[in-house]
């Protein structure tokens, strides 16, 4: 990604959350901090969330994607995330977390 590097990056780990990775999307857009990039970490899902998230992306170029072709667990999902990260802060939220 080109430009300024954001504030915060939000890391999120998902392997086949379904619809509830939308919500968790969602929850984290709608902080009140904005300057945000959000990355999603797939793990090898044969779910729908990957479809749910490509929707997301194309209405908010704050989401970005990671996939593996593999199930690799959660700690090597992350990490994949982290690696990627380019904000100052680091969040971690899950595929089927909600912030308020």
């Amino acid at each position: 990604m080109a430009g300024a590097a954001p504030l915060i990056s939000v890391v999120m780990a998902n392997f086949e959350a379904g619809e509830k990775i939308v919500h968790a999307l969602h929850s984290v857009l709608r902080q009140s901090v904005s300057d945000l990039e959000v990355i999603v970490s797939d793990d090898g899902s044969g779910d729908d969330s990957l479809a749910h998230v490509r929707r997301l992306m194309e209405v908010d170029g704050r989401i970005r994607l990671i996939t593996a072709d593999a199930n690799g667990g959660p700690a090597r999902c992350r990490n994949r995330a982290l690696d990627a990260a380019r904000g100052r802060w680091i969040a971690v939220v899950d595929s089927d977390d909600i912030i308020h």
